[in-house]
């Protein structure tokens, strides 16, 4: 099913990924050598995430808007500090 087939009966919320998918995604973007990525993710009917894919570029714009977090800030903040 698309998501995107009702745009108006759809709500969103920021929240937290479990602990063992995010570090999963850390280390795949790590691998890829992106520091950032926009990942697609379900979760399936026995609730565990399922990677769909991940961009080097995606759009955040919209999302940012809807639940008024400052993503492009935080991408702007992880691109210009310093490598640890």
């Amino acid at each position: 099913m698309d998501w995107r087939s009702d745009y108006d009966a759809l709500s969103y919320a920021e929240f937290d990924l479990p602990e063992d998918t995010r570090h999963k995604l850390v280390e795949l973007h790590r691998r890829l050598g992106l520091v950032v990525g926009a990942v697609d993710l379900i979760r399936d009917t026995e609730g565990r995430d399922v990677l769909l894919e991940t961009n080097q570029v995606g759009e955040r714009g919209w999302i940012s808007e809807e639940i008024g977090s400052p993503i492009a800030a935080a991408i702007a903040d992880e691109l210009t500090r310093s490598p640890q």
